[in-house]
């Protein structure tokens, strides 16, 4: 005879390090990177886009996120006073909608690769970080 349950077990939603909804964009110069996340987020309106970057002397990101980290390379905004980076970057962007992130320098649980001519060969080095890609684009 079974046990009586008052509730179904449901699987809890995993998704990333940084966001239950996250989404890398890889293979193109930051910089490209960093304008087609902008429009994006633009086009989602009232969506709530977290953005994780790093900042390597790029013109920076127009301010069109709802909450962004930006690793300065060595120098980070945002200081974290526990040791689990991973709790710190679910916190820090649980009231966003999306996180989208640049994947060439974090990663991301899916992927959109974006196939350019000048990151050709760092995109074959990165190959181990597309786990879950979602789509190809063409530059």
């Amino acid at each position: 005879m079974s046990e009586h349950q008052k509730h179904a077990t449901i699987a809890r939603p995993e998704g990333g390090k940084i966001h239950r909804n996250e989404f890398a964009f890889i293979g193109a110069p930051c910089g490209i990177i960093q304008s087609l996340t902008s429009e994006i987020s633009k086009e989602l309106g009232d969506f709530r886009v977290g953005y994780v970057d790093a900042d390597h002397g790029s013109d920076g990101v127009e301010k069109e996120f709802f909450n962004q980290y930006m690793d300065k390379i060595g120098h980070h905004q945002i200081s974290f006073d526990d040791a689990n980076i991973e709790y710190s970057f679910r916190s820090l962007f649980n009231d966003s909608d999306l996180v989208l992130i640049n994947g060439n320098h974090f990663l991301g649980d899916k992927q959109i690769v974006l196939i350019n001519e000048k990151k050709k060969e760092s995109l074959h080095k990165k190959l181990d970080r597309l786990t879950n890609v979602l789509m190809f684009v063409l530059d």
